[in-house]
């Protein structure tokens, strides 16, 4: 995505203090693709920034002077669960709601978190 309408958003995170437009914007679904989409920045010298769900507090997830960010919502799932180790293993947009519901599951809990719609990449940045 790279129109100014698509890109906007993008260009702050739940501070809204800091504000800075994206050039472009990538959804990736896989860990493949998030590597091809770092691979063709870093040969264009273009910057990336990864984003969540762009609930943060501290900038994070805004770009320093346009370039890419890499919106990982598309990369939500938990992927395994071991009760016995009390290990989860999930993508880096699942919520930490749904972090939380999969180790109850288990009869464990993810622990105080800041929000419950939040990504676990920023909960755990």
């Amino acid at each position: 995505m790279t129109r100014p309408e698509e890109v906007i958003p993008y260009g702050f995170d739940g501070t809204a203090v800091l504000k800075q437009r994206p050039d472009a914007l990538v959804f990736p679904r896989t860990v493949e693709q998030v590597a091809e989409c770092v691979a063709l920045a870093s040969t264009s010298a273009v910057r990336i920034v990864v984003r969540g769900s762009g609930t943060g507090l501290s900038g994070g997830s805004v770009p320093l002077s346009g370039g890419l960010v890499l919106g990982l919502t598309r990369m939500d799932a938990v992927l395994a669960v071991d009760a016995r180790n009390l290990t989860l293993r999930a993508q880096a947009a699942v919520t930490t709601q749904r972090i939380d519901e999969a180790a109850a599951d288990c009869g464990s809990r993810l622990g105080p978190c800041v929000g419950q719609v939040g990504t676990f990449s920023s909960a755990s940045a």
